[in-house]
């Protein structure tokens, strides 16, 4: 999960999105295997807004309470790129599976103009 700025940097530099990274609450380590989960699923969001959502503003919010930590990355909607015919779009359905095996819950869907990718799980 240390890895989650360089992964939005990674997005600003290489696909000129426009990111906005916050984290709320006092940040507390997690397991190995949620933090991946939590990479992979900023990664796939972030991906998806290249493909689908080009000039959207997006948000990537890692928030920290007493029962757990919760992620979301939500964008203000844009225009398709080249990049969406690429994929296989059962990238989000992975992480799903892995972060309900985590104990979590991710859920995606319409936001506004936009979309958002939200998680929640157990620490």
């Amino acid at each position: 999960m240390d890895q989650l700025p360089e992964l939005v940097e990674h997005f600003r530099r290489h696909f000129s999105l426009a990111v906005a990274y916050t984290v709320e609450g006092t940040p507390r380590p997690v397991t190995p295997d949620l933090g991946l989960a939590l990479y992979r699923v900023t990664g796939e969001a972030l991906t998806n807004v290249a493909r689908h959502a080009a000039g959207a503003s997006t948000c990537v919010e890692l928030s920290f309470d007493a029962s757990g930590v919760r992620l979301a990355v939500t964008d203000t909607g844009g225009e398709q790129s080249a990049l969406a015919a690429e994929g296989s779009g059962w990238g989000l359905a992975g992480v799903r599976e892995r972060i309900k095996r985590l104990g979590g819950d991710l859920v995606a869907g319409p936001s506004g103009s936009g979309w958002s990718v939200v998680v929640s799980a157990p620490t």
